[in-house]
């Protein structure tokens, strides 16, 4: 009788190019948790004694030990990775990277958003807004403080690479306008150094918000008291009372005028549902009825042209 033995055949030889080394996050930010990873075509890492080590220190050892998961230093400091493969047939091979992590903040800002004066918040986008992306970098790397010019942008968009002249260099800046379709978007930006092998990754998801109205009593002589919205119900106090209208995160011009010189705002008040005619500005002026009773106030605001920079609310007023 003829016994056949099949014996494995690697018909690539065993070397470091042969061995991948992998991390996810692909580009780690400053103490943020890693794993690494090896994986190769040319011999069997199942059957492979691997080490890990940091810094030149070795972490742990192990038969088919493919990945190693640990934390990476503070902004500017140097994190030395090396695995030590030694194959079954005893061929040792090593492989090695520097993870030197550095800060950036990617900060999202609705263009044109309207908040009324004293708005605590920041404006936020909403449907259909135009949206500023800027990443910042900051800290030092080998004692020079990072800067914007130090880098190449590379900017996407939900995915996708965003337009040819978003990206390059120096370009920590990407304006977009929010598509009918997307109700969310994802921004995201790499840069890598001009000089060194620097590398920083930065993303974000926006959720974008509904445009708002809220109503504020406006007094004579001080103004509008911005702090002390009206909502729900409301007692007519004084014989003559002025009801404001103040939009929120609508995309409008005039960012810096009043309410009644935003431009591109329409806007349409109610008496118990009907149609207060002529009545066309941001505030309404309603007088105390004589009896007692009851009457509640509404006010749609859109912005013509759009589908989703619209807004309705209603107040009741008591007397």
């Amino acid at each position: 009788m003829l016994a056949l033995v099949s014996a494995p055949f690697w018909a690539s030889a065993q070397t470091a190019d042969n061995l991948i080394l992998s991390l996810s996050p692909e580009i780690p930010g400053p103490e943020e948790n890693v794993t690494a990873a090896v994986k190769t075509f040319a011999f069997d890492l199942e059957r492979s004694t691997i080490s890990w080590s940091l810094n030149g220190k070795k972490q742990i050892e192990g038969i088919a030990l493919k990945s190693f998961s640990f934390k990476t230093g503070k902004a500017g400091t140097k994190t030395a990775l090396s695995v030590n493969v030694t194959t079954p047939n005893n061929v040792k091979i090593v492989k090695s990277l520097t993870i030197e992590p550095a800060e950036a903040d990617l900060l999202i800002q609705a263009v044109n958003s309207y908040a009324p004066p004293f708005y605590r918040g920041r404006s936020l986008p909403a449907r259909e807004s135009n949206i500023l992306a800027v990443v910042i970098p900051s800290g030092t790397i080998g004692g020079k403080i990072l800067k914007a010019e130090d880098f190449i942008y590379t900017w996407t968009k939900n995915g996708a690479l965003a337009g040819n002249d978003a990206s390059g260099f120096g370009k920590n800046s990407f304006a977009f306008k929010n598509r009918l379709i997307d109700n969310t978007e994802n921004v995201g930006v790499e840069m890598s150094g001009l000089k060194n092998g620097l590398r920083i990754s930065r993303s974000a998801g926006i959720s974008l918000q509904n445009p708002e109205i809220v109503f504020y009593e406006k007094d004579s002589v001080k103004g509008v008291n911005y702090n002390q919205a009206l909502s729900g119900e409301f007692i007519l106090a004084k014989d003559e009372t002025a009801i404001v209208a103040a939009p929120y995160f609508f995309s409008v011009s005039g960012q810096g005028g009043s309410l009644t010189s935003l431009g591109g705002l329409k806007y349409k008040w109610f008496f118990n549902d009907e149609v207060i005619p002529g009545q066309t500005r941001n505030e309404l002026v309603v007088k105390k009825p004589e009896t007692i009773g009851q009457t509640r106030i509404s006010v749609e605001i859109e912005k013509p042209k759009t589908l989703f920079q619209n807004a309705s609310v209603s107040l009741i007023l008591n007397y």
